[in-house]
């Protein structure tokens, strides 16, 4: 005697997983805090960096710091490169 079908028993386990992922991100979420940023930013402006082919661009430098100091620790960075205005932020 079946009592579930291939396809019922595929859904069960499907429906099993998929219920399990959204309880841990559920409380994943429940247990996270937002807290203060960790870090301040200092800005150099204007800084000239000389291209390959001799051409100097003007950019500003973004520097994390803590407690007003600059962090001497290496960080990910994110560079934008933009033939605009430098110190506008239309297209982040």
């Amino acid at each position: 005697m079946k009592i579930f079908s291939f396809k019922s028993k595929c859904f069960i386990f499907v429906s099993t997983i998929i219920a399990s992922c959204l309880l841990q991100i559920a409380v994943t979420l429940s247990t996270c805090h937002a807290s203060e940023a960790e870090y301040g930013v200092a800005v150099i402006h204007d800084v000239m960096v000389s291209m390959r082919d001799g051409v100097k661009l003007s950019t500003n430098i973004y520097l994390p710091t803590r407690n007003g100091e600059i962090v001497p620790e290496k960080l990910p960075a994110i560079l934008r490169r933009t033939p605009y205005n430098k110190d506008t932020a239309q297209g982040v």
